[in-house]
């Protein structure tokens, strides 16, 4: 209770207690200020510890939101040790993908030569250019063999090759073993897929290609790395099927995708 209103309530009961002139059955007007008064500082005095718990309670709440709205903010965002290493990871792969490059082709080519046996028409065939990269240069070549008249097999073989020694390489039609791959090499040690189709008598044409499991290849020379997969693809004659991707006559497709870096 306020104690200017206090004040004025005492005031009114003095004032009304000495207008009025006592009589017996009339309470003693000083004890009624008193007990007035008495009744108002007990209620004033109730007041303020009620103020203070109020602001007790409410200064509490505020700290028990402070401290919620800091556990909500830490469930919410990673935790900083997490951050750092996503960091540091996506900078790793920046790095590494920004000195690597991604090669590609699909080239469809006739064959160059027709003869036999087949080293001879490996050794003259015309080279087909398909990843050239540092020291390393990987080529196809696309080649008839007619060892048997009317029999005449397609062959697409894909080879490669280096300008420096000492490198190493693994694929299906070869691999460096125990050895390295050197300038010169004949390209019987340096093949990495082949695929053939023929035709013959009551076989007007067939077409095939590598299998996929057999196209991958890595190679590594100083300071270069290449992997990737290989595709090589062959028709001879005229197949039931028809000529689809080939294209009409006989016909090689080389294709495939690399990372070098």
């Amino acid at each position: 209770m306020n104690r200017l209103r206090a004040v004025l309530a005492l005031s009114v009961v003095a004032a009304v207690c000495i207008a009025l002139p006592a009589t017996g059955a009339t309470p003693n007007p000083l004890k009624v200020a008193k007990k007035a008064l008495k009744i108002g500082k007990q209620a004033d005095k109730r007041a303020r510890v009620a103020r203070r718990t109020a602001n007790r309670a409410l200064k509490t709440g505020r700290a028990a939101d402070a401290r919620a709205g800091r556990a909500l903010g830490i469930l919410a965002g990673p935790v900083p040790s997490a951050v750092n290493a996503t960091r540091a990871q996506s900078a790793g792969v920046a790095d590494s993908l920004q000195g690597m490059k991604i090669l590609r082709f699909n080239t469809r080519v006739a064959p160059s030569v027709a003869t036999t046996p087949q080293s001879a028409a490996r050794a003259a065939a015309q080279r087909v250019a398909l990843i050239a990269e540092g020291p390393l240069t990987i080529y196809g070549k696309c080649f008839v063999t007619t060892t048997t008249p009317g029999n005449p097999l397609v062959s697409a073989e894909i080879f490669i090759e280096t300008s420096v020694g000492g490198v190493v390489y693994s694929a299906d039609d070869g691999s460096t073993s125990n050895g390295f791959l050197n300038p010169g090499d004949p390209e019987t040690d340096s093949g990495l897929l082949g695929v053939g189709s023929a035709a013959g008598v009551g076989n007007p044409g067939t077409l095939n290609i590598s299998d996929a499991s057999a196209g991958a290849f890595y190679a590594i020379a100083p300071g270069l790395s290449i992997e990737g997969q290989l595709i090589a693809a062959t028709k001879v004659g005229s197949p039931p099927a028809g000529d689809g991707v080939f294209g009409p006559g006989d016909a090689c497709i080389f294709a495939g995708t690399a990372n070098a870096g």
